[in-house]
């Protein structure tokens, strides 16, 4: 089972009996999800964005994504996450915009979140 699968079945579906007059009753399926503030949500939104930090890797590597210069060294930095923070950092150019933002709505795509482009 691949480790979607594997997480979709822990998040998405469970089961349960209930007594009813000290008898159980036939297996209930119940689907539930995540809500704000619920314990897995940082671990799954970390889990997604990783894809976000590859397809911003592989941009760079080919060469459609330069990142902000910094420091003497000539370090490059393209994006920093914390939690529910993915900050975005480039040179600032027309082709890094547009890289930018098919990156983020093929991410939108693959995920399932919204991405507020305003």
């Amino acid at each position: 089972m691949s480790s979607c699968a594997w997480i979709c079945v822990c998040v998405f579906t469970d089961s349960l009996f209930m007594f009813v007059n000290g008898s159980p009753t036939q297996e209930i399926t119940i689907h539930k999800g995540l809500n704000q503030g619920d314990q897995l949500a940082p671990f799954l939104f970390l889990l997604l964005v990783e894809d976000l930090s590859d397809s911003i890797r592989i941009a760079y590597e080919l060469g459609e994504f330069v990142g902000f210069k910094v420091g003497s060294d000539g370090l490059e930095v393209s994006n920093l996450q914390y939690e529910y923070v993915t900050l975005l950092i480039n040179e600032a150019s027309l082709e890094n915009i547009w890289t930018i933002k098919i990156i983020l709505h093929c991410f939108e795509l693959a995920s399932g979140m919204w991405v507020n482009f305003a």
